[in-house]
């Protein structure tokens, strides 16, 4: 599609510039006195979250301390995960914000749907996400974006993200 196109330059570009950061955050993993077990320790951080989990849901504490985000195993695992998830959502966001374009009728377009705007998204979309609340289906269609992107990434040459 043609709007593909500036998405593929964008994820390009993260994909670029995770590169050097994921290099940063191994040689500080490498660089501790045992890198397997800071990346599962940091792992451990991730999925167990014991501060937000330790702390009253009143203390406004956050998912975790200064101390855990410090981990250089938590930083390595947030940074592989969080910068595809936040390009993901940002995407999400910049395209909801944008008015939809309304389908072109073509001929074998049924009649009664010819001049009507319904939802931009292709039918496999808004099939799977009938009956979801918009923020579940803005998910849903940039998960199906986000994986035909990677596909053509990786079809382009420049490898899974």
């Amino acid at each position: 599609a043609k709007d593909a196109a500036p998405l593929l330059a964008l994820l390009r570009r993260l994909l670029l510039v995770n590169e050097r950061v994921f290099a940063l955050s191994d040689a500080r993993v490498n660089a501790t006195s045992d890198p397997t077990e800071t990346a599962r320790h940091g792992e451990h951080l991730y999925v167990m979250k014991p501060t937000m989990k330790s702390a009253p849901k009143s203390a406004g504490m956050g998912t975790w301390s200064d101390e855990e985000y410090a981990h250089p195993g938590l930083q390595a695992l947030y940074l592989r995960l969080k910068s595809f998830q936040r390009f993901t959502e940002s995407w999400v966001l910049e395209r909801a914000a944008a008015p939809p374009t309304p389908p072109r009728p073509t001929a074998e377009a049924p009649p009664w749907t010819r001049g009507r705007h319904s939802s931009s998204a292709p039918p496999h979309e808004a099939s799977s996400t009938r009956g979801c609340s918009p923020q579940a289906a803005a998910v849903a269609a940039a998960r199906v974006r986000m994986a035909a992107t990677a596909a053509a990434v990786a079809a382009a040459g420049g490898g899974p993200p």
